[in-house]
C-alpha cells in the first residue's frame, strides 16, 4: 500500500512517543517514581487515562488535591528522570524503513508532540531520525 501513497498524500504528521519511539514503559515508570518520591503512590491506570497531556496538566489531573505548585515539581522530576533514560529508548521496528520509503517517494514528514521542542530535537538526534522531518511542533 505504501507504494501508492504518493498519489494521495503529500505529508504526514507523526506523534513521537508511542508512535516512532517505544517510550511508554519509561514514562509509566518515571511518573510512578516521581509521585512516589513525593510520598504519593499512584496506579498505572490513572497515568494511562491522562497520557498525552502536558507534564504539568498531567500531574495536576492525576492528583488535583496536591495543588499546582506540587504538580509542577512532580512534572519536573518526571522530565528529569525521563531524560536520564533517553539513551535506553529504541525506535519501533521498521520505523527507519517506513521513514526512508516515505521520504523517497516525496512525502513531507512532520512531528507534532506535547514534548517540549528542545527535548524533541534532542531525542530525534539521538535516535538518528531528525533528518527525515521538515518541521517539529
Amino acid at each position: 500500500m505504501l507504494f501508492m501513497i504518493r498519489e494521495r498524500i503529500r505529508g504526514i504528521i507523526f506523534d513521537f512517543d508511542g508512535t516512532l519511539i517505544d517510550s511508554f514503559a519509561f514514562h509509566l515508570r518515571w511518573w510512578r517514581e516521581a509521585f512516589s518520591r513525593f510520598g504519593i503512590e499512584i496506579d498505572s491506570d490513572i497515568i494511562l487515562r491522562n497520557f498525552g497531556k502536558s507534564h504539568e496538566d498531567m500531574a495536576y489531573s492525576i492528583r488535583p488535591d496536591i495543588g499546582l505548585e506540587r504538580a509542577r515539581e512532580i512534572a519536573s522530576l518526571e522530565k528529569h528522570l525521563f531524560r536520564e533514560s533517553e539513551g535506553d529508548m529504541r525506535l519501533f521496528p521498521e520505523v527507519l524503513q517506513v521513514l526512508n520509503h516515505l521520504t523517497n517517494i516525496g512525502v513531507t514528514l512532520s512531528i507534532a508532540s506535547s514534548n517540549p521542542r528542545v527535548d524533541m530535537e534532542r531525542m530525534l538526534e539521538k535516535s538518528g531520525i531528525r533528518e527525515f522531518f521538515s518541521s517539529i511542533s
